[in-house]
């Protein structure tokens, strides 16, 4: 027996053998050692491994902060070159229990059951990070109608078990009252005046019923009948306003003439299927006496025709009575539009054409003032039109106008007219109206007419026409600049004078050229604008701006320029549309340095104000001083022109309620 063990046991020794074996670990930052520590690596280790027999083992440990450690056995013929070794974190089993009613549990956002339940369980790992921090899951309870319940677990805490705890929903409810100061209940309870506050008010779903319970607030006040009102959740719905309901009343107010709107206290009633004014008002008590107001209606009419005086109703409860009556008086004053061609510059200096629509205000009456004989109105513009500028004949037999339409810079028009001077008649078209034709004037023997007309292009430039049939228009100026009123005057050799308005200058220059030249002069030392050559050639009138005041004055300057003498002497008032007479003795003008006395409304009353109002005036330009008053109407009468005979004055008015010509006796 003793020899057959001896060669065993030389068998078994004469086996030793060393092995080179790479381990690995997961993670890999995990400590690595071989027979506790003898051979230690972090992540990775290649370790020289002396087996002593075929029976023969050693360990591999694998350590990490937030794992179990891992030991596995190496063999000699049993263990590969490369072994791996797999931390596995930490587990633990957690409950929770969610109350008072069952709720739907996640973990970091995931369910853990399906469906609402009062108890739940997670298997769920935990490691430490970088920072030796321990995993941490957020767990959620939620239920339909209630505050989430929520926690942080870990692997520190101490035991496995939580409790979510579920909440009814709360919140802070504010009772706003109008009036203000009523009673607020709640339940039952008063808790204050409005606005009154209840605190921390729990609504505890119903899930059984799928519905949040309701909680009764009652607001109650002298004078008032009491309202209820049940609020609930209502989606966190913090302010309720409660309006307690006082009297009420429908109320029409029949109007002669029908068709007048009726404001209540600022309000305005609304036109009822017959056209009545029909409102509703409330009757809140006016103290706590339970008195009820007293409403007070204001009756207006207006129509494009005519307007009359505000009148006042007193609306008191009385009852409930429904109907009242108001009886209108008519105004004799209209609105009117007055639609100008105008120049403005635009954000690049340069003068553009624009349209300045302007509210006028006229006299329904268009006779004149005691004592005076009335105008004769030759032409009345159609409605949506303007009437411009006005011109006679030399002859004494035709008016010329411009008649403006549009409502924008794109579809402004106007069109030289013509009528005769003894009376209403057929108005005959001067130029075709598919240009902007503005300020004419004739020739001093009548045969032509010049006028202001873009039709070569954006700019004004001067043209002239024969009246006497002969076809085509000839352009007599051609710069690019704006040129306006127009006029060419008596002398020997025919000069034109007219208005520049320059980009490059500051201010409108007035121009005299010969018809045949192509120089021309500039013939003022201030800013000019419609200027109107005399009959006799020896001077020009023409209007510029004060620039203390923003009125206009007529002056005159001598035909080869020079010094200029102001003419109306009248710097708080504006004075424009100069005209000579037939024999350059007199001149008429526009101004509204006389005063007409309107109806206006002040503090719901009817009273009288005066406001300043445009008429024509004279004056004998050898006696300046003398400024006769021609029209005194109320209206706006300007544009004044002569007849030759020096016994009527052509002139625009927008007397009646709509543009039109007239012409008055001067004498």
């Amino acid at each position: 027996m003793r020899w057959f063990g001896i060669p065993c046991l030389v068998l078994l020794t004469a086996c030793a053998t060393t092995r080179q074996i790479t381990i690995t670990a997961r993670p890999s930052d995990s400590v690595i050692s071989v027979d506790n520590g003898v051979q230690r690596g972090m992540g990775q280790l290649t370790a020289s491994v002396k087996f002593k027999n075929v029976v023969d083992t050693h360990t591999a440990t694998a350590s990490r902060r937030g794992y179990p450690d891992k030991t596995v056995t190496l063999s000699r013929d049993g263990t590969p070159g490369l072994v791996e070794i797999d931390l596995e974190p930490y587990r633990r089993k957690l409950t929770f229990s969610i109350v008072p009613i069952p709720g739907i549990v996640m973990v970091d956002g995931s369910p853990i059951v399906t469906g609402p339940v009062s108890q739940a369980s997670a298997n769920e790992t935990f490691t430490l990070d970088e920072q030796d921090n321990w995993t941490k899951y957020t767990v959620i309870a939620t239920r339909e109608g209630w505050e989430p319940a929520k926690m942080t677990v870990t692997w520190t805490d101490p035991v496995a078990d939580y409790v979510l705890q579920l909440q009814p929903k709360r919140k802070d409810v504010t009772i706003n009252t109008t009036p203000p100061g009523a009673t607020v209940s709640l339940d039952g309870a008063d808790i204050g005046p409005g606005p009154a506050v209840a605190k921390n008010l729990a609504f505890p779903f119903d899930n059984s019923n799928n519905e949040f319970p309701t909680r009764r607030i009652r607001v109650y006040k002298n004078g008032y009948d009491p309202v209820d009102k049940d609020i609930s959740w209502d989606d966190g719905k913090t302010s309720y306003d409660i309006d307690l309901i006082p009297h009420q009343k429908i109320v029409r107010i029949l109007t002669d003439p029908a068709g007048a709107t009726a404001t209540i206290n600022g309000v305005q009633a609304t036109p009822g299927p017959d056209g009545v004014p029909t409102t509703q008002l409330t009757y809140v008590p006016v103290d706590d006496n339970g008195d009820l107001p007293v409403y007070t209606a204001v009756i207006t009419k207006k129509t494009n025709e005519t307007e009359w005086y505000p009148t006042t109703v007193t609306i008191p409860w009385q009852e409930g009575r429904s109907e009242y009556s108001a009886t209108l008086r008519e105004i004799m004053t209209r609105h009117v539009s007055l639609l100008s061609i105008d120049l403005q510059r635009d954000s690049d200096g340069a003068w553009q054409i624009v349209p300045v629509p302007t509210d006028t205000l006229a006299m329904k009456d268009v006779s004149e003032s005691a004592g005076r004989e009335p105008p004769t109105l030759l032409f009345q513009a159609p409605k949506g039109s303007c009437i411009g500028s006005l011109a006679v004949n030399p002859n004494g037999n035709q008016v010329a106008f411009v008649l403006v339409s549009g409502t924008n810079k794109l579809d402004l028009r106007s069109q030289i007219l013509a009528l005769n001077t003894t009376g209403p008649s057929n108005v005959q078209e001067i130029t075709d109206g598919k240009s902007l034709d503005i300020m004419p004037s004739f020739t001093p023997d009548g045969t032509q007419i010049v006028f202001s007309s873009n039709r070569a292009g954006r700019r004004l430039n001067v043209w002239r026409k024969s009246l006497d049939g002969a076809v085509g228009v000839e352009q007599l100026t051609f710069g690019n600049e704006q040129d306006l009123w127009p006029m060419i005057d008596a002398a020997p050799k025919p000069r034109l004078f007219y208005e520049v308005l320059s980009d490059s200058q500051a201010d409108p220059q007035l121009y005299m050229s010969p018809i045949d030249g192509a120089s021309r002069t500039n013939l003022a030392n201030i800013p000019v604008s419609q200027p109107r050559v005399s009959p006799r050639a020896d001077a020009i009138l023409f209007t510029s701006v004060n620039q203390r005041t923003g009125n206009r004055e007529v002056y005159k300057v001598s035909d080869r320029g020079g010094g200029t003498i102001c003419i109306t002497n009248d710097p708080d008032s504006d004075c424009y549309d100069p005209a000579w007479s037939r024999d350059g003795s007199t001149i008429a003008f526009a101004c509204d340095r006389g005063y007409a006395t309107y109806p206006v409304m002040d503090n719901g009353r009817v009273v009288n104000q005066r406001h300043r109002n445009c008429d024509v005036w004279t004056v004998d330009m050898t006696h300046p001083e003398k400024q006769v008053q021609i029209t005194s109407n109320g209206s706006v009468d300007d544009s004044p022109v002569w007849d030759p005979s020096g016994d009527y004055i052509y002139f625009r008015s927008n007397r009646g309620g709509q543009w039109g010509i007239w012409k008055i006796p001067v004498k």
